[in-house]
């Protein structure tokens, strides 16, 4: 009995002892053991091998021989009992994600022996007041409870339970590492020097009393998600050389206000600012080319977008961002104040969540220059009553309508081919539509949820009506011809039809 191949996972017994004999504790051997309270390891085995005690909530302590060199990726992940575990003094690997939601573990040491320690393997310990090393390991330092490379070049963990409302990175640091501090709740204010020149992804995720913070001037990026749920950072003071926001950076940073957009920026990914409630005003800078159009979705309170004069790719047309040649609308301000709109002659398309989380639109007209409409273009444009869709249009994409709960009327032209997977779902307000008899395709969940939805007129162009595409509308009634894929539809789903 030399390796240990998997414990039951509804065995009842809170306490167990890996024998002597046992080598190897097989991958996933006590995964899911929900029920297990207290492992002994008297087996001399050389790892704890990747995902041997995932999502083990109850364990609350273990104890592993000091043969072991190595503890896998995930080995420990969401045994968030822990409080407790002392890392094997001969430990030379701890793997990515090791200890990865072990939510009541208070402190660890890492042994002399330990060279290497992998990405976001303390991520989650959200009772972590302190990460010791040993004064021996010639590959990590602890600075007052914080972990860093030797040279103290990169600052690996904060500790999320550490009793500090605000920090100065040491004058040592280069690099702040992916989830550095991240769901350090106590920080408020973190102090930066300009030796720092690289913040990872996700370093700040979810430090809702983080208010204000200075990027060093060497900085040339904000990673994925740095400022991830940030809520109370209400001032940023961004460098002159930035270069790229990336996607979620500031996501759902509801109390910033006010910021300017250097020169030097030329990229804003998806969702880098979504959600921040406050911005009122934004002005893109001259040298900004690419920006995703819900780089700034559900900011609630934006009324204006503006554009530097020397910016040789977009255009402000009354607070509306368009492309320099006005024929492509990328933002609507969600905040900006009017209930109708009606989009310029000549522009072409509207970008995916052009007019997203509009707060006071009710009706918008276009005109029939508009040949194209973008993924989620009016997604939870909640108070949306009225539309007027362009007569080229031959496609309604993929959740364009989705979630406009006021949305009572829709002028579907008769150039249109196919209606998108939840293009209408969620339009409770929505009471009959009438296909028009060149649509082809009524994809998934295209309708599903419109409770209000009495009324469907289906031609017989229409051949492929996908799974779901009516879910829930409970008082709906189609009208459809006898044989045709309408008709079989309805009789396959039970709902009431006529002739």
């Amino acid at each position: 009995m030399t390796a240990l191949i998997c414990y039951p996972v509804a065995k009842g017994s809170g306490s167990y002892t890996v024998p002597k004999t046992v080598k190897n504790i097989y991958p996933y051997a006590f995964s899911g053991c929900e029920k297990i309270k207290k492992i002994t390891v008297k087996g001399s085995i050389s790892s704890v091998n990747e995902y041997t005690f995932t999502g083990c909530d109850h364990l609350k302590k273990i104890k592993l021989p000091d043969t072991v060199t190595e503890i896998g990726d995930r080995a420990f992940n969401g045994c968030a009992s822990m409080g407790k575990i002392t890392i094997p003094s001969g430990v030379v690997s701890i793997g990515t994600d090791a200890f990865n939601g072990c939510e009541s573990l208070s402190g660890i040491t890492i042994p002399a022996s330990t060279e290497y320690i992998g990405d976001k393997a303390f991520l989650g310990c959200s009772s972590l007041e302190k990460l010791e090393v040993d004064k021996e390991n010639k590959k990590y330092k602890s600075i007052k409870g914080v972990l860093f490379s030797f040279d103290e070049s990169q600052l690996i963990v904060f500790p999320p339970a550490k009793k500090s409302s605000s920090y100065n990175v040491p004058r040592n640091v280069v690099s702040v590492l992916p989830c550095a501090f991240y769901g350090c709740t106590m920080l408020e204010s973190v102090v930066f020097h300009d030796r720092v020149v690289s913040i990872g992804s996700e370093a700040f995720y979810g430090c809702s009393s983080l208010e204000d913070i200075v990027i060093p001037k060497g900085v040339t990026e904000i990673k994925y998600g740095t400022f991830n749920g940030c809520t109370s950072l209400n001032y940023i003071e961004l460098p002159e050389t930035l270069s790229t926001v990336e996607s979620c950076a500031f996501y759902n940073c509801e109390s910033l206000a006010d910021f300017d957009i250097f020169a030097s920026v030329k990229k804003i990914e998806s969702y880098a600012f979504f959600g921040c409630n406050n911005l009122a005003e934004i002005t893109v800078s001259e040298n900004l080319s690419e920006l995703e159009s819900n780089a700034f979705s559900n900011c609630i309170k934006l009324s204006a977008i503006y554009v530097n004069d020397n910016n040789k790719n977009f255009v402000s047309v009354d607070g509306v961002l368009f492309s320099a040649d006005r024929k492509s609308l990328y933002i609507y301000p969600a905040g900006k104040v009017g209930t109708e709109y009606y989009i310029p002659s000549g522009t072409v398309g509207i970008n995916n969540y052009a007019f997203s989380y509009s707060q006071y639109l009710y009706t918008v007209e276009m005109p029939d220059s508009v040949t194209k409409l973008g993924q989620y273009s009016f997604y939870s444009s909640e108070s949306l009553t009225d539309v007027r869709l362009a007569n080229y249009i031959t496609e309604i994409p993929s959740s364009a309508f989705a979630y406009c709960k006021s949305l009572t009327s829709v002028y579907l032209p008769m150039s249109l081919k196919s209606i998108g997977s939840s293009a209408f779902a969620y339009c409770s307000a929505l009471v009959s539509v009438e296909i028009p008899n060149n649509v082809t395709t009524i994809e998934s969940n295209a309708f599903a949820y419109d409770i209000k939805l009495a009324s469907a007129i289906i031609p017989q162009s229409v051949t492929e009506i996908e799974t779901g595409a009516f879910n829930g509308c409970q008082n709906l009634i189609i009208t459809c011809s006898e044989g045709t894929k309408a008709y079989e539809y309805a009789e396959r789903n039970n709902i009431k039809h006529r002739l």
